[in-house]
């Protein structure tokens, strides 16, 4: 009997690491390691298995990586603080995509995150994100809000491996693959799905990012047309709320911090104003 890739997936629609130790505790596993080597355990199998498609193993980081071109892949594997002893040791993949030339081309023009002098590895970030970010909206609707396994028993760990494995070549690699043609990413931020669950028509790639994108590798034109289609797909923005909150930054002007501002029109507002689209 075949499977989807992730069945074996657990705590459904809610983040496991925010989660306390379960109550009801069920048998523990034969394997009554510390939680921790029982979880880099895993790490160092999971990193194997990718080494044949060019992935590196990080064990400080606990995550593997592949460079191509100018981006680099990132895997990487988070636990809880609220793993138990044979009972519970979570696995929790997420996703990072980094750019080199995203990163000179920010540096150029001294884009910095509000925080201090400019930091080639946090921007060079192009898109990131729990598994469950990265899916489309149509696959996202069957899983959980977090992708996390539990590893502990040793019984059935071999089998749960498996299913990450699998679900990360279903679905994580090929999203790997789609950023490798600039003209692809582009031309699906323009005209792509309209029900992608992302802020943007690509999951894991927010809009900030997105302007961005089309401004290092595309053009003025690209950059507006991405913006101009997420003003339209934002039902609970009106043209007139768009337009205050842009005549707003134009008098006051801009604190540049577009990810943390307080709501959707004051963050197309400040775009518009700082990238003249």
């Amino acid at each position: 009997m075949s499977h989807r890739p992730g069945h074996l997936m657990e705590y459904y629609g809610v983040d496991p690491r925010s989660l306390p130790p379960p109550t009801h505790l069920p048998p523990p596993s034969s394997d009554v390691r510390a939680p921790r080597e029982v979880y880099e355990e895993v790490c160092l199998d999971f990193a194997a298995r990718f080494k044949g498609e060019g992935f590196r193993y990080f064990k400080s980081k606990k995550s593997i990586s592949k460079t191509q071109g100018d981006l680099t892949f990132v895997l990487k594997f988070d636990t809880s603080r609220w793993n138990i002893r044979g009972i519970n040791v979570r696995f929790s993949p997420s996703v990072e995509i980094y750019s080199s030339v995203l990163a000179d081309w920010r540096r150029q023009r001294r884009i910095f995150d509000g925080h201090g002098p400019f930091n080639a590895a946090i921007w060079s970030g192009l898109a990131c994100g729990g598994l469950n970010n990265i899916l489309t909206e149509t696959v996202g609707r069957t899983y959980p809000v977090s992708c996390s396994w539990n590893v502990a028993y040793i019984e059935t760990r071999g089998r749960i491996v498996d299913d990450i494995e699998a679900f990360i070549r279903e679905y994580v690699l090929p999203y790997f693959e789609f950023f490798l043609d600039r003209k692809n990413v582009l031309e699906a931020l323009i005209v792509g799905d309209k029900d992608c669950r992302g802020l943007t028509s690509i999951p894991g790639l927010d809009i900030t990012e997105a302007i961005e994108y089309a401004l290092c590798f595309g053009t003025l034109e690209q950059a507006s047309a991405i913006l101009h289609r997420r003003k339209k797909l934002l039902s609970n923005l009106t043209g007139t709320e768009v337009e205050q909150r842009f005549q707003t930054f134009r008098q006051k002007g801009l604190s540049r911090q577009v990810l943390n501002g307080p709501g959707f029109a004051d963050e197309i507002s400040e775009i518009r104003r700082y990238w003249q689209v």
